[in-house]
């Protein structure tokens, strides 16, 4: 079974060794760019997208890929934070709308990731503070 899946966030990335040669620089540059969908580390996933329908159609997909490898999704451990361009008081969306197999996901303004504070308004304020 394959997942076929054509939304995320679009990354470009330097694929030369010569990241600071000024000459190179005014020439053409070798660029790659890449859609990142998920960001994985040991038993911790990060979906990531631009809009509210294409994370909720990545969330609908990660169950099956997850499927593949006989991995469960455990809902009640599952957070959602969402990052708008506005204050994250200002959703655009009702909350707990996010579903996985008919699971509605919590949704939280915060939490640790990686070690790092990661927040709805996406400013380093709380991090700093630590």
């Amino acid at each position: 079974m394959r997942v076929n899946l054509h939304k995320g966030i679009s990354i470009s990335t330097r694929t030369d060794e010569k990241l600071f040669d000024f000459f190179r620089l005014r020439s053409s540059i070798k660029v790659k760019e890449m859609l990142v969908r998920k960001l994985l580390y040991a038993d911790d996933s990060d979906l990531v997208s631009r809009s509210i329908e294409n994370t909720q159609h990545i969330v609908d997909q990660f169950p099956c890929a997850a499927h593949m490898f006989d991995l469960k999704i455990n809902t009640s451990k599952t957070e959602l934070l969402y990052q708008s361009p506005q204050r994250c008081f200002n959703r655009s969306r009702e909350p707990g709308s996010m579903r996985v197999h008919g699971d509605s996901l919590k949704d939280t303004e915060d939490f640790t990731y990686l070690g790092s504070a990661v927040t709805c308004i996406n400013y380093s304020d709380r991090e700093t503070e630590r």
